[in-house]
């Protein structure tokens, strides 16, 4: 998002006036961005033997939460994410005029990402596990809808099919992380008030 919103301000408010000064302050948003993930995997790596105390957990368990610190592996979770979101930015800026392809390269990447998820990534909780494949799962279908909407359906009732489809997948997978959260805040609630009262 950060990238598509420096390249948004970078051709449109400095395009007329004071296009260096825009072409600067996009330039250092941009280091930013790409530095952040290395940031975090130095970050984590400092700490890696101690992410598990309660002080390191309360200053940056953010960016391991839900995994079980002490596998290395979970420690690359906080960078891959953010590289991969910036990956999905620049190809949707850069592959404007190739939508086939934009999506034929997602779908690798989120079966790349899949790989990772289950042979890298060690959970705490399997539900954790359970919701983070069920989202890729259904932006894997959501993927497939538009496929079908490169140029491969000419039909209007049936590309209205396909649209409907696509919303009610969209619509599932909403609902249910609606419901896995409250299902997780009810749990915590749950054990706050055991540990109080009981």
């Amino acid at each position: 998002m950060m990238i598509g919103a420096m390249t948004v301000i970078t051709l449109t408010r400095y395009s007329h006036h004071d296009k260096n000064n825009g072409i600067l302050k996009s330039a250092i948003l941009l280091f930013i961005y790409l530095y952040s993930p290395i940031f975090f995997a130095q970050l984590i790596w400092q700490f890696r033997d101690r992410l598990d105390e309660p002080k390191i957990k309360q200053r940056m368990g953010s960016l391991y939460n839900g995994l079980r610190p002490e596998k290395d592996g979970n420690t690359t979770y906080s960078s891959t994410f953010l590289i991969r979101r910036a990956f999905f930015v620049l190809l949707t800026f850069s592959l404007l005029s190739f939508p086939a392809l934009q999506i034929q390269i997602f779908l690798l990447s989120c079966l790349f990402y899949l790989i990772y998820l289950n042979i890298v990534i060690t959970y705490e909780e399997k539900l954790h596990k359970w919701v983070n494949n069920y989202n890729e799962w259904l932006f894997i279908c959501v993927l497939y809808h538009l496929i079908l909407f490169c140029d491969m359906i000419h039909d209007k009732p049936v590309r209205d099919q396909v649209g409907e489809s696509l919303i009610f997948t969209l619509s599932l997978a909403l609902i249910t992380n609606f419901a896995v959260i409250i299902y997780v805040n009810v749990m915590a609630l749950k054990q706050l008030f055991r540990k109080r009262y009981l």
